[in-house]
């Protein structure tokens, strides 16, 4: 439930029963503070720029939060939010974690996945 919740919830992936999250296809990256170009899970198709040979160098807590509706239904559930900042080779990322209220659904693994990317190169031109 953690996983559906994260890519529905708040990726707003569209899900469909029986297969994985429907990724989405902008290509125009979203432009930021000082013109970083930034790719947002959800909006764009972050595996096209992740592959077998992406690893994280660093990695740092960012935020926590409790989202009072992590999972929509009858009724809500509440569910803690964590945000990573991380390093790689060639990217910034940014890591949302999710785990659901344990009192509605039991002990879980939290579900995690990339939430943002910002590829190094452009973001030290912009800072330049």
């Amino acid at each position: 439930m953690n996983y559906l919740a994260l890519n529905q919830n708040i990726l707003f992936k569209p899900l469909r029963f029986g297969e994985r999250p429907v990724e989405a296809n902008q290509k125009e990256s979203i432009q930021g503070l000082n013109n970083l170009s930034i790719y947002i899970n959800g909006k764009h198709d972050i595996s096209e720029y992740i592959d077998s040979s992406f690893e994280l160098i660093e990695l740092e807590n960012i935020g926590y939060l409790t989202h009072p509706y992590a999972m929509f239904g009858i009724p809500d559930i509440s569910g803690d939010l964590t945000n990573d900042f991380g390093i790689s080779e060639k990217y910034f990322v940014i890591i949302v974690r999710s785990k659901l209220d344990e009192g509605a659904y039991g002990d879980s693994e939290q579900a995690s996945d990339l939430l943002a990317l910002i590829k190094k190169i452009r973001c030290i031109r912009s800072l330049s």
